[in-house]
């Protein structure tokens, strides 16, 4: 700006001064104009090194915060990642396994094992049949008859 100001005062200096001849009204404002378009081109430089300062703050910190956005993501998708891995080498091993898996003979043994409940349950429905039907007043009354046998005189034979 100094050296700026410098030309323009030299500038000044240079214009020929003749005696008692006013100056060109044309050329003072031709001076007056290059010094206005001086003052907007320093103020235009001012302007752009301010912008330029911003853009290069908001793009320092976008940097950090997709950095930071990074830090967080990355783990995160990783750690999915190897979840899926794990998941599909699990189910490969399943797949596997029931390729080797004999399912005819599973279901054959499970219907044989159905059919063999079946039958238990039948044979269980019988019992619980067989011991609804017991007469339970006639069991309790042979019960008593049983004990007055052994506590009369006759019970006292066999050490009662």
């Amino acid at each position: 700006m100094d050296e700026k100001e410098n030309t323009a005062t030299l500038e000044k200096q240079e214009v020929p001064q003749t005696g008692a001849a006013a100056p060109d009204p044309s050329a003072a404002r031709v001076e007056t104009l290059l010094r206005r378009l001086e003052e907007q081109s320093v103020l235009q430089t001012k302007l752009a090194k301010k912008r330029l300062f911003w853009a290069r703050l908001s793009t320092a910190v976008f940097a950090v915060a997709l950095m930071l956005l990074a830090g967080r993501v990355i783990p995160a998708v990783e750690r999915t990642l190897t979840n899926a891995n794990t998941t599909l080498l699990e189910v490969t091993t399943l797949a596997q396994q029931l390729e080797g898996a004999d399912i005819p003979a599973i279901l054959d043994n499970l219907d044989q094992t159905l059919t063999e409940s079946r039958a238990s349950l039948a044979e269980a429905s019988e019992a619980v049949q067989a011991v609804s039907s017991i007469d339970f007043e006639s069991l309790n009354q042979a019960i008593l008859d049983l004990k007055r046998l052994v506590e009369n005189p006759l019970g006292s034979l066999f050490g009662r």
